[in-house]
């Protein structure tokens, strides 16, 4: 089987679009940084932990790029719109089956040449994955 991506366990990047994996980028989360300057103290004080006692972590940004050559009437952009862009879901990697990210997704559809379209997913996620068995069944990807 192909690498793919599941979707809410709804839809998958293969079977339902025939879209094929070229690149994933997981850029790392922003640390979340307070820091104070007090007029004649030299540096800054650091009040990054200060609050929680551990370091917190803005999102991250998940980059997904496939290709395909299966949209010969026209149609896989709009699909792809109206089951993803702007929604909030889980997704699973099919390379990584044991851990789930959560994040908004944007769209991006590209026709370059008459046979190949490329599809850029982004996901503006959540910090840290999570493993699946917090989804429940629902939304545990079927194999």
């Amino acid at each position: 089987m192909k690498l793919g991506v599941t979707f809410d366990n709804l839809y998958h990047t293969v079977k339902d679009w025939k879209l094929h994996f070229a690149a994933l980028q997981i850029n790392e989360p922003v640390v979340q940084t307070y820091q104070l300057s007090v007029p004649g103290r030299d540096g800054v004080l650091d009040l990054t932990d200060a609050l929680y006692g551990h370091t917190t972590y803005l999102n991250r940004t998940i980059t997904m790029n496939f290709w395909t050559e299966f949209d010969h009437d026209g149609h896989l952009q709009s699909e792809l719109m109206n089951a993803l862009h702007g929604k909030r879901m889980a997704f699973i990697l099919d390379n990584d089956p044991e851990y789930y990210w959560t994040g908004r997704l944007s769209v991006h559809v590209q026709k370059n040449c008459p046979a190949i379209t490329e599809v850029v997913i982004t996901a503006d996620c959540d910090p840290y994955k999570e493993p699946v068995t917090k989804l429940g069944a629902s939304l545990e990807r079927s194999l």
